[in-house]
C-alpha cells in the first residue's frame, strides 16, 4: 500500500514539474511583452507628441490634406514620420511583439484619432503613388480592413 501511495506522489510530483515547467515561462514571457509595451509606448507617446506640435506649427490652422502637406517639404517629412512612427506600433501590435489589449486600451482612440486626421492624405497617397500597401498595418490594427490578396482596403470588417 505504501509503495502505491508513493507511486501517486511521485506521478503527480511529475506532473506538476511539466506543469510547471510549461507555466513558468508563459507566465515570464508574459510579463516581458507587457513590460516590452509599456516602454514602447512611453517611447511613442514622447516622439508622436513632438512631431505633433511640429505638424501643427507647420499647418497654422489648415487641415493635413494631401494637397497641403504635399506643398511643403517639411510638413511632409513631419507627417511621414507620425505616420511611420504609428505603423511601428501597429505592426508590433500585428506581429504579436507589443501586447494588444494594453496598447488599444492606452492609445488605441489616439491611433483611432490619427488614422481619422490623416485617412485623406494616406488614401491619395496609395492611390496617386500606387502605394497600396503604404501604413497598412495601421489598418490592421484599428480593424479598418478585409484583406483580398496583399491589398489591404479601408473597409471596416
Amino acid at each position: 500500500m505504501e509503495d502505491l501511495a508513493l507511486l501517486y506522489i511521485a506521478a503527480i510530483s511529475s506532473t506538476l514539474t511539466v506543469i510547471g515547467a510549461i507555466c513558468i515561462p508563459l507566465v515570464l514571457h508574459r510579463r516581458s511583452k507587457v513590460s516590452e509595451t509599456m516602454k514602447e509606448l512611453d517611447s511613442f507617446e514622447r516622439d508622436v507628441s513632438e512631431m505633433c506640435k511640429a505638424i501643427r506649427d507647420r499647418l497654422q490652422g489648415k487641415t493635413a490634406t494631401y494637397s497641403t502637406v504635399i506643398k511643403d517639404p517639411e510638413l511632409e517629412a513631419l507627417v511621414f514620420a507620425l505616420l511611420n512612427r504609428h505603423e511601428y506600433l501597429c505592426g508590433g501590435v500585428n506581429q504579436n511583439i507589443f501586447d494588444r489589449k494594453i496598447v488599444m486600451l492606452l492609445r488605441g482612440a489616439a491611433l483611432q484619432q490619427t488614422w481619422d486626421e490623416y485617412r485623406e492624405y494616406i488614401e491619395e497617397y496609395r492611390n496617386g503613388l500606387d502605394k497600396e500597401e503604404a501604413w497598412v498595418e495601421i489598418d490592421k490594427a484599428l480593424g479598418l480592413c478585409q484583406k483580398s490578396g496583399t491589398h489591404c482596403t479601408t473597409t471596416r470588417c
